[in-house]
């Protein structure tokens, strides 16, 4: 069904989100459980991020990240990259209600999915890692869209 879809509307597939990515907070649907990956492998729905691409080493080789994945957990990076994937933030250099909000969304659909003890405050290396992948491997919103 979600190929017919993504053909029927012409969407790029890499564009197929869900409603907790857009209203962050407000929505929680379809939640930390759905398998996004599986989407991703078996039929390439989705944007993910494939068993050999989750090193610092294989993103670098393959998709030449814009700046270096710093270490440890920074709210301004995160926020700066979760924006710039499209997710409805502003820059932020302390953690807020906001952010916590946004994080959610993300762990569930990416850097914790399938993990729903990851529901935590603290951005960890797993998170840092996703969201600088992900827009190395597919750029930011306005790149994949333009």
């Amino acid at each position: 069904m979600s190929q017919h879809l993504v053909k029927k509307y012409e969407i790029q597939p890499y564009n197929v989100i869900g409603h907790a990515d857009i209203a962050p907070g407000r929505k929680q649907d379809p939640g930390i459980l759905f398998p996004w990956g599986y989407l991703f492998e078996q039929y390439n729905i989705g944007a993910w991020l494939t068993q050999d691409e989750l090193t610092e080493e294989a993103i670098g080789a393959r998709y030449n990240p814009k700046e270096s994945l710093p270490k440890g957990g920074s709210e301004a990076f995160m926020s700066k990259y979760l924006s710039n994937y499209d997710y409805k933030i502003e820059e932020l250099s302390a953690f807020t209600p906001e952010l916590g909000h946004v994080l959610t969304s993300f762990r569930a659909h990416f850097s914790h999915n399938q993990d729903p003890r990851a529901y935590k405050e603290e951005i960890d290396d797993k998170d840092m890692f996703w969201i600088w992948a992900l827009e190395a491997k597919y750029g930011s919103f306005y790149e994949r869209n333009s």
